[in-house]
C-alpha cells in the first residue's frame, strides 16, 4: 500500500539541497514498481518549478500556485496508488484523471480570465491530433489535420520537438510562424506542451486565453508539469498488462 506523498516535507527536502533520491526517502515508503520511481520525478519538477517561480519577479505567474500546487499533489497520490489497481481498472480511471488535470489548470488560472485547457491525442495512422477533452467554458476549435498550416505545426511539434518541449504564444497575430497563429477562435494567447515518453509521443496539451499577455512564461513550468502528469496517465506501461 502506498503512502500519502507529503509534498511539504519533499518540498523542505529540496530546499535544503537535497538530491532526487533523497526526497524520494523523505516522501516515505510508498511501494514498488517502475511507476513509482516516475511519479516521484514529477513531484521533484513540481518542486524545482514552484522554487523558480519564487525565485523568478520579472516574469510572474498569473496562475495561482497554491490551487494547482495542491491539486497536482492530489493527482500525483491518485497515480501513485492506482499502481495495485488491475490493468483494465487503470484504463478505466484514464479519463476522470485526465478531466482533473486539465480542470486544475483552468481552477487555477488566478488573473486569467476565460482560461481554456485542451488534451489531444496522437493518431499516427492518419495523423491528426484530436480532441480527447477539455475544461473551460469554450468549446476546442477541432483537430490538427496533417495537410493543414495548423495541423502540421502542431504535429511536427508533437512529433519532432523533445518530450519536455513547451511554447508560449504570447500572442497569435503577431506569430510569424506559419501554422502557429492558432485558429483565432476565441484565443490570442497560448501555451503548448508535448505529451509523450520516451517510447514515443502521446499528444498534445494546450491552455489559452482570450486576451494577449494573459499567459507568461512562468506558466509554461505548470502546463508542462500537467503534461508530465498527462504522459503517466497514458504511459503504455501504466495501461497495458495482465489483471491481478
Amino acid at each position: 500500500m502506498f503512502a500519502t506523498v507529503n509534498l511539504e516535507t519533499a518540498y523542505q527536502a529540496w530546499t535544503d539541497g537535497k538530491t532526487l533520491a533523497e526526497v524520494s526517502i523523505k516522501l516515505g515508503a510508498v511501494g514498488r514498481g517502475w511507476l513509482v520511481l516516475v511519479v516521484l520525478a514529477v513531484v521533484y519538477i513540481c518542486l524545482v518549478a514552484l522554487g523558480k517561480y519564487i525565485e523568478d519577479r520579472r516574469d510572474r505567474s498569473l496562475l495561482n500556485s497554491s490551487i494547482l500546487g495542491n491539486q497536482f499533489a492530489a493527482i500525483t497520490n491518485r497515480l501513485a496508488s492506482e499502481i495495485e489497481l488491475p490493468a483494465s481498472e487503470r484504463r478505466t480511471e484514464r479519463k476522470p484523471l485526465v478531466g482533473k488535470i486539465l480542470q486544475a489548470l483552468v481552477d487555477g488560472r488566478g488573473g486569467v480570465r476565460d482560461a481554456r485547457a485542451v488534451f489531444y491525442t496522437y493518431d499516427d495512422s492518419k495523423p491528426e491530433l484530436k480532441v480527447f477533452d477539455y475544461a473551460g467554458q469554450r468549446n476546442p476549435s477541432g483537430p490538427f489535420e496533417a495537410g493543414t498550416a495548423r495541423g502540421d505545426a502542431a504535429i511536427e511539434f508533437v512529433t519532432q520537438s523533445p518530450t519536455d518541449a513547451v511554447e508560449l504564444i504570447r500572442e497569435c497575430k503577431k506569430e510569424t510562424r506559419e501554422g502557429w497563429k492558432g485558429s483565432g477562435q476565441g484565443y490570442d494567447t497560448y501555451i503548448s506542451a508535448v505529451v509523450a515518453t520516451t517510447e514515443g509521443p502521446i499528444g498534445m496539451l494546450s491552455l489559452d486565453a482570450p486576451h494577449a499577455g494573459s499567459l507568461t512564461g512562468a506558466d509554461k513550468r505548470y502546463v508542462r508539469l500537467a503534461a508530465s502528469l498527462l504522459a503517466i496517465t497514458f504511459t503504455p506501461r501504466r495501461i497495458v498488462g495482465p489483471d491481478k
